[in-house]
């Protein structure tokens, strides 16, 4: 069988007049269409319809004299050169054939298709090794052709060279993935190597792709079923492998068909009952999952992961309640405590049964305390019965266990906001602060940005600190900010200027129309319900207003602003200083770029509560968020905590200038 099918394409896609093989419809394709075999007799036909028409009816004595007269007729056209070495081919004149074409390549060097007819000559005398080096040579000098790269596999082929030939084929369709007969050479290539699964999984893939070829569409069938037919329970243990594979690139429709392969072969065998269902739910067919993880079930009837599977293509379909009965089914059969008890939870909780999910994962965090899973479902568990405190605590658990996990923190903030919004008013931080902080959390939890871009809040995380502001990832300019102060940040957060802006890497921006704010929210597109999202952070702009209007009432924090594309002025730190006294006696840690008068991580003031901070260099949109002067930062902020709450530190002398 090794070599049979490829040359049954070969021979059919001769038969059918195809461009795929090689062969002598190649030639007539490289020229014009025949016209039809008897004309009428007072037509004047010009040498190359008459040329045609010999070949019609395989007067090729005939056919090579008119192919003749159409080169002395037309001598600087490559037609003729081709059209009579295709004859001279036919008639195995091959030495004849390859002086027509060294003849014309003299004329027309760079032309594809004599260097195509050149490599047919060598092919059809069987004389392989010219053959591969000629078509070695149409692949270098035209590589934008993929019917040398296909040809040259035949030959190699024909050599027993399969490994070269797979490589050559594997790059080909990489190359010119639109190409049948290109794919038609790879998936033979695999029947050749008695590759029977590559060999099924690769004429698959082409009638999937090319539904409206013909031959694909009449012959590949039959391929497949002969294929299928010679399957043992060896191909089946390599089958399996794919199905693995498949499924951990999430390639739901390959896992599918190889599946079914595998069942074509052992229709009860429970490998690929079992994860043909798990396919097919994840590919969102629920009810054919559904019939299948029966199925399943019935021939194993004690095998937990059918049933557990099963009960999860009702969660899939988001239909809590028959999920929470199947779940509950399988409990009843499988107590516990077990590997799945979590999903379960899941189906419980959004089936409104939350004891039941409860009861579950506490059994299950007494196994894993530690497990990131467990801790973030009971936190969604709290969230969902309204307990926004426990929910809080939860997170804290998640992102301590979690550290670097966007979601995570974004979760643990809209938590926070949502217990805050629970209280009749929002608690002020307003504790008195220590002289010096306890560590670097502490210090950093003394200071809130207000912009212009997310580094200040990206040193906060580096110092073990996640607080929430309106400000810490957002951007804003100096003028807009002190508009913002002076109105009491009353327009931010209008459902009619506010909008989600997706960026190239993904993720959603928050924007206002105005122009007055930009804010990462860290939520991938497509990952959220964009509407719903939307309105919940619009929620959250005003609960964050609110709260950054309490801490400047409160005045017990240090402010901090930087400009990271042009250097902050005396001017606009002062202004946006001025604005913020009408809340209270508030502090602001403005920062620069060092210079020789003030070295990175040292600070001067310009005026009470006013100070300057200096850094090697600033984090700019578009750079390396990574790549931060964190030592200047941590010393800027350790003598301004120093200067505004250790009373016994005395502040540098005022800038003249102020």
């Amino acid at each position: 069988m090794k070599f049979q099918l490829a040359k049954a394409w070969k021979n059919k896609r001769q038969t059918t007049g195809s461009r795929i093989t090689s062969g002598e419809h190649v030639a007539a394709e490289m020229a014009s269409a025949p016209q039809a075999a008897n004309p009428p007799a007072d037509m004047v036909r010009s040498p190359i319809e008459l040329a045609h028409e010999a070949e019609l009816v395989s007067n090729f004595d005939e056919a090579l004299l008119r192919w003749g007269e159409v080169v002395a007729e037309t001598p600087d056209m490559p037609d003729g050169y081709i059209g009579r070495a295709g004859i001279l081919r036919r008639l195995n004149r091959f030495d004849e054939a390859d002086q027509a074409i060294l003849d014309a390549q003299g004329r027309f060097s760079d032309n594809v298709t004599l260097a195509i007819a050149f490599a047919l000559n060598a092919q059809h005398n069987r004389d392989w090794t010219e053959a591969l080096k000629r078509w070695s040579d149409v692949c270098d000098r035209f590589p934008d052709h993929p019917y040398a790269y296909a040809a040259s596999a035949s030959v190699l082929l024909e050599f027993g060279r399969l490994d070269e030939a797979e490589m050559l084929l594997a790059e080909a369709t990489r190359m010119f993935p639109d190409d049948v007969t290109v794919g038609v050479h790879f998936a033979n290539i695999a029947s050749a190597r008695d590759d029977r699964v590559a060999a099924i999984t690769r004429w698959s893939a082409l009638l999937d792709r090319f539904p409206d070829d013909p031959f694909l569409r009449t012959e590949a069938p039959t391929v497949i079923a002969a294929l299928r037919s010679a399957m043992t329970q060896f191909d089946v243990a390599a089958l399996r492998e794919k199905v693995i594979q498949a499924q951990a690139n999430a390639d739901w429709s390959s896992a599918i068909r190889v599946c079914e392969l595998i069942l074509r072969i052992d229709p009860v065998e429970h490998f690929g009952l079992l994860m043909l269902g798990i396919a097919q739910r994840e590919h969102g067919l629920f009810d054919a999952a559904d019939k299948t993880l029966r199925q399943a079930i019935s021939l194993y009837p004690d095998n937990a992961e059918n049933r557990a599977n099963y009960a999860e293509v009702a969660a899939k379909r988001c239909d809590w309640p028959e999920a929470a009965t199947r779940w509950q089914a399988v409990l009843d059969s499988y107590p516990g405590p077990n590997s799945f008890d979590v999903l379960a939870a899941v189906a419980f909780r959004e089936a409104g049964l939350h004891e039941k999910s409860g009861y579950l994962l506490k059994r299950a965090l007494e196994e894993s305390p530690n497990d990131i899973a467990l801790n973030i479902h009971s936190a969604r568990l709290a969230e969902a019965e309204g307990d926004w405190k426990t929910a809080v605590q939860w997170w804290d658990r998640a992102h301590r266990l979690a550290p670097d996990d966007l979601n995570v923190r974004n979760a643990r903030g809209d938590a926070i906001w949502h217990a805050g919004l629970s209280n009749s008013q929002i608690a002020s931080q307003s504790e008195p602060r220590e002289a010096a902080p306890e560590s670097l959390r502490d210090l950093a939890l003394a200071f809130e940005g207000l912009g212009d871009n997310c580094e200040f809040g990206s040193i906060q995380r580096r110092a073990g600190a996640e607080p929430i502001g309106l400000f810490r990832f957002a951007a804003v300019h100096p003028p807009t900010l002190i508009k913002l102060l002076d109105n009491d940040f009353d327009v931010l957060g209008d459902p009619e200027q506010t909008y989600l802006d997706p960026t190239e890497s993904g993720e959603y921006l928050v924007r206002d129309k105005r122009g007055y704010y930009q804010l990462h929210s860290f939520i991938r597109v497509n990952a959220v319900d964009a509407d719903k999202f939307l309105a919940e952070q619009i929620r959250r702009i005003n609960f964050l207003k609110r709260k950054l209007i309490s801490d400047l009432n409160a005045a017990d924090k240090i402010f901090v602003y930087k400009q990271s594309k042009a250097a902050i002025t005396d001017a606009e730190l002062l202004g946006i200083h001025q604005a913020m006294q009408r809340f209270g006696d508030n502090t602001l840690l403005g920062m620069r770029i060092a210079d020789e008068n003030n070295p990175a991580g040292s600070i001067s003031v310009l005026r009470n509560r006013l100070y300057v901070g200096y850094l090697a260099h600033m984090y700019v949109d578009g750079g390396n968020i990574q790549d931060l002067d964190v030592d200047s930062w941590f010393n800027v902020m350790h003598q301004a905590y120093s200067f505004r709450f250790n009373q016994s530190a005395r502040e540098p002398a005022q800038a003249e200038a102020c």
